[in-house]
Order: C-alpha cells, then sequence, then structure tokens
C-alpha cells in the first residue's frame, strides 16, 4: 500500500470515529490547504521540520490509529483498482460476508454482489468516471448507493455503500475508495413496516366493504320494502272490490302496479350490475343506435314516475350512430334523467340535447335544483352516495350515478358534473362515434 494511502485512510478514520461519536466535521486549520482540511497533508504539512526519526514515528503512529480502525470498524472498507478488482480490504469483511480478507483480495467487485447489483454499480462507476474532472474537489463528496451482496455461504444481504475516487498528484483516479454499511436490519423494518401498513390498509378496506355492504342490505331492505307494500295494496284493493272497479279505475291500478314493477326490476338491476362491474364480469351487446333514439328511450323510461312530463329534449337530427349496448346506454340517460328530477323543484323543467363533435356526441341533462358545490361534485358518482337536499327526503339506493359512470367508461366514454348556467346542475356524457371498449 502507497503511503499516501495511508494518510488517506487516517484521514476517513478520523471521519468514521467522529461519525460514530455523533460529532461534526472540524473546522480547517488554516484554510482550505490547511492540514485538517487535507488529510494527506497530515504528515507532510511540517515535513520541512521534522527529521527522518520522527516522519517514521509519525507514520507508524498513522499505522496504529488506521489498526485500531480496522479491529473494530463493522463497517468494510475497500480499495479497487479501476478494473473493479480489489487490491485492499479490512478485516471487518469477514463478519459481513464470511469472506477473509486474504480471500476477497483474489476477487474482483462482480463476485462480491448479485448481478443486478452490480449492473447497477457498473453504471453508476461508468458515469462517474465520465465527470471525474468535475468532481476533484476537496473534501471529496463521496457517492451512495444501496447494492445487494453475495456472503460466501450463498446468501446475500443489502449493503449501503459510500464510493470515491482515489487520485494521484495530478488528480486522476487511479482506484475507488468505498465504505459498505450491512444495512439489512433496516431493510427488515422497513419491510416489516410495508407488510404493517399493507396488514392495516387491508383491514381498513375490510372494514369499509363490510359497514358498504350493511348500508346496500338497509338501503336494499327499505327500498325493496315499499314495491312489496305497493304490490300488497294493489292487490288487496282488487280482490276486495273485484267486479266493483270502473274501466278507468282499473287502469289506473294496473298502470302503478306497472311502474312500481318497473321501479322493482331498476333495483335489481342495479344489484346486480354492481356486482359484476365488481367482478369485472359485465357483458355489453354492440349494436348501432342513433343518439336521438337513446334520448327518447331514456325519456319513456321515466314516465313510471310521472317525469316524462316535465322532461324538455331538444330533437337531435344529425344521422350519426354509436357503436354500444343500447339497453345499457339508455340507463345512463335514464339515471341522469332521474336524478335530475329528484333534486329539482316540483314541476320545474328538466332538459336533455345532443351535441355532435369530433369523433364523439356529447350528452347533456340539465336541472333547476340548488346545485352541487364544487367539493361535492365527484361524491355523486360514489358507490351508495345519495345527496339530502334540504326539507326533503330522496330515496333511492345511491346507485344510480355509479353505474351510469362506470357504463360510460365501458363505452370508452366519460361522465362528468358542471354548474348549470343560471344555476342547478349539467351532467354530461361523452361517447365516442366508436367500438365501445368493454368493461372486462
Amino acid at each position: 500500500m502507497r503511503r499516501e494511502d495511508i494518510t488517506a485512510y487516517s484521514g476517513m478514520e478520523e471521519r468514521l470515529l467522529r461519525d460514530a461519536r455523533g460529532q461534526g466535521a472540524p473546522a480547517a486549520a488554516g484554510g482550505p490547504g490547511g492540514s485538517a482540511a487535507n488529510p494527506r497533508a497530515e504528515i507532510g504539512a511540517g515535513a520541512g521540520h521534522m527529521t527522518r526519526d520522527e516522519l517514521e514515528l509519525a507514520l507508524r503512529e498513522s499505522e496504529e490509529r488506521f489498526s485500531a480502525v480496522e479491529r473494530y470498524l463493522t463497517d468494510v472498507i475497500w480499495i479497487s483498482d479501476l478494473s473493479l478488482n480489489i487490491i485492499y480490504v479490512s478485516p471487518s469483511i469477514f463478519y459481513q460476508s464470511g469472506f477473509t480478507a486474504q480471500e476477497a483480495l483474489k476477487m474482483n467487485v462482480s463476485e462480491l454482489l448479485t448481478p443486478d447489483s452490480f449492473q447497477k454499480a457498473v453504471e453508476l462507476y461508468e458515469s462517474e468516471l465520465k465527470r471525474a474532472g468535475e468532481t476533484d474537489v476537496f473534501p471529496p463528496i463521496p457517492v451512495e448507493l444501496v447494492v445487494e451482496q453475495r456472503r460466501k455461504d450463498g446468501s446475500t444481504f443489502w449493503s449501503e455503500v459510500r464510493l470515491g475516487f482515489l487520485r494521484d498528484a495530478e488528480g486522476t483516479p487511479y482506484g475507488i475508495l468505498g465504505v459498505s454499511r450491512d444495512i439489512s436490519e433496516r431493510i427488515r423494518a422497513q419491510q416489516a413496516e410495508r407488510e404493517a401498513a399493507a396488514a392495516r390498509a387491508e383491514a381498513e378496506a375490510r372494514e369499509r366493504y363490510a359497514a358498504e355492504l350493511k348500508e346496500m342490505v338497509d338501503i336494499a331492505a327499505h327500498e325493496l320494502r315499499l314495491p312489496a307494500t305497493l304490490f300488497k295494496g294493489y292487490a288487496g284493493a282488487l280482490r276486495r272490490r273485484r267486479g266493483q272497479l270502473r274501466e278507468e279505475e282499473l287502469d289506473s291500478v294496473l298502470a302503478q302496479m306497472e311502474a312500481t314493477a318497473d321501479r322493482l326490476d331498476r333495483l335489481v338491476r342495479d344489484l346486480l350490475d354492481t356486482t359484476l362491474i365488481e367482478n369485472r364480469r359485465l357483458q355489453l351487446e354492440l349494436t348501432d343506435i342513433n343518439p336521438g333514439e337513446l334520448m327518447r328511450r331514456a325519456v319513456d323510461s321515466v314516465a313510471f314516475s310521472g317525469g316524462e312530463a316535465r322532461v324538455e329534449t331538444v330533437p337531435f337530427e344529425e344521422e350519426l350512430t354509436l357503436r354500444g349496448d343500447a339497453e345499457k346506454l339508455v340507463r345512463v340517460l335514464s339515471a341522469l334523467l332521474d336524478n335530475a328530477l329528484k333534486y329539482s323543484p316540483p314541476l320545474s323543467p328538466v332538459r336533455m340535447w345532443c351535441e355532435p363533435g369530433a369523433g364523439a356526441v356529447t350528452f347533456n341533462v340539465r336541472d333547476r335544483g340548488p346545485g352541487i358545490p364544487p367539493e361535492e361534485r365527484e361524491k355523486v358518482f360514489e358507490r351508495f352516495y345519495r345527496g339530502k337536499p334540504r326539507g326533503s327526503r330522496v330515496g333511492g339506493m345511491g346507485l344510480g350515478l355509479f353505474l351510469a359512470r362506470k357504463l360510460a367508461e365501458a363505452h370508452g366514454g366519460r361522465l362528468w358534473l358542471e354548474e348549470g348556467e343560471g344555476g342547478g346542475s349539467l351532467f354530461r356524457l361523452r361517447l365516442p362515434l366508436g367500438q365501445a371498449q368493454g368493461a372486462g
């Protein structure tokens, strides 16, 4: 080993000991060129007035200090040439890897690292070698990386390595000086924390799902109870007044029963489609559809609730066709109309129109309700979300808009909410004039 290497190690020894004691670096004595700022000058700074014996004594003391560091340091100090052959390693490598220092001196860095870590180290080394002229500063600025090292028994461990070039008097690199620290415990602690965080997240997700499931059952029980009650009432009326009802009274009762059946059918379909979407099993039956026909069918679908008379539609005369599942797209528009009718003042109109665009059409449904604050606009598309307008209780399971967005996305479209001009809410559904994507 060359003498300048020993003096460099002496400086590293002082820095390592300061780090171990938790102390900061001392101020440089005599400015940037002073001996405290430059470890290589420790011995040479006073060489002009030292005798040969004094110089040899100073060298022996430096070697003794370094030997003490070698014996007690748990980190591994090592040097390689520029071909990454190990030319010096501290005895502590045995405690890290099981290799003796003598064995390691016959090895290349590639034999001490896993292939992936060696590739990462080589990329860093080549990058630093290209900019070696820029990094020739004192004190040197080490680079750090985390690598997976091999043990003699074939196992591996993670280490944190600090690296820097050894340079000659002209500043040209001739070797690499490294300090390796086993961070296996830190990695295990981080992994344990990640696993614990994942377990907590999974437990929270299960709790949320259980709460949502309970909420869905509670809502479904309430919503399904109403149609059952209505059917029972109508059946009782027909039985009690059999033969006494006039034709128009009978038609009215039967119409109410039909509307109730439609309501029940929608509730059941919403529940089934929610399950299919969450399990990625929703299938689309694709056909060519005219946007105007979709709007007409959507208006007809809300007739059972008496909303047909309140919906104003702008005729769509364009000769355009969509490729999609007609029944499901009608349900999307029906959900938007139903939502607008629920949250609008009684007898206020709901307007629907369609706008052609570049490769797409955009359906619009605008109401005259109280509107939705910006921070709430994404929440309306969440499962089981139900708005609560002042002074009223709105029924429903909170699945309509959730399903509407999912069905829109299954067709490669987009559904969003804006503030309506002059107040109220404006729902916009954009669908491409191409092939639907499907929902998985």
